[in-house]
Parts: structure tokens; sequence; C-alpha cells
């Protein structure tokens, strides 16, 4: 079998989020959501308590059913994979409930590249710690 089509080989996109529909058993939470992700741009996602924006990435990353749209990630569609499947694509979602509180803080973030290969980990180690300087400083420190 071959593997996931790729649409635009070499384009910026990252993530492509298209007329996406979901939610929880028969409850629908999302209607119609779209939105689209390039290489290097930081996304915040905004909302009221109960607006959804929990149902949407957890129906990104496979956690929850698609009721209608597609998910491609770098030009690939994923709604048709696992969560597990996801995950090593780099499409996952990790709460503050997904913390283990008796590792440390660098134990944690190690545990949430382990899709990555071996020799990648320190330079994204090195690129979150840029980017968050107080977790570099509590890196030993138990979360919990």
């Amino acid at each position: 079998a071959s593997g996931p089509e790729i649409a635009n080989p070499g384009s910026d996109e990252l993530l492509l989020v298209d007329g996406v529909g979901s939610g929880y058993g028969s409850m629908q939470v999302l209607w119609d959501v779209s939105l689209r992700i390039s290489r290097g741009e930081g996304v915040l996602l905004l909302g009221a308590n109960g607006a959804g924006k929990t149902t949407l990435l957890k129906a990104i990353s496979g956690l929850l059913p698609l009721k209608s749209g597609s998910i491609r990630l770098d030009g690939a569609g994923i709604d048709h994979l696992r969560a597990d499947q996801r995950v090593r694509r780099g499409a996952g979602v990790m709460t503050e409930q997904g913390v283990f509180p008796t590792l440390s803080v660098e134990d944690n973030l190690r545990l949430g590249a382990y899709t990555l290969p071996r020799a990648a980990v320190s330079t994204v180690m090195k690129d979150v710690y840029q980017l968050f300087p107080e977790l570099f400083g509590r890196r030993r420190d138990v979360v919990g």
C-alpha cells in the first residue's frame, strides 16, 4: 500500500484544517472550522470556555472523530490515521494534565519528543529553552 498523497510538495503549508465538524457522541461542537498554518508561523487559539478550542485540537490530533471536513499535515491527508499515527507525524495534543508530576521538567519535555530521531532531540530542547528561558532554569525541578 502506498502512503498518503502529497498535495503540494515543498509548500510552506504545514497544517490545513478544511471545513471540520466534530464533537462528542451525538453532540456536535464544531461546525465548518477552517484554518491554515504555515511553516514558521506562530498561532494562538483564543476563545471563551466551551468555545471549542480543545475540541478542535482533539479533532486534529485524532482523539475525536471528524463528522465532516478534512485535515492535512505537511500536505498529506491525516484524517484517516489513528491518534498514535498522527503523533508520529507531528500532530498531537498535550494538556496541562498531560505532564508527569514525578518527573523533571526536562524529562517531561523529552517524553514529548519521543518520536524524533535521537540526534534531533538536543536541538529541539535548545529551541524550547530559547523560547521559554524559565524552563531552562528549572529543567531539573520535579514538575509536581
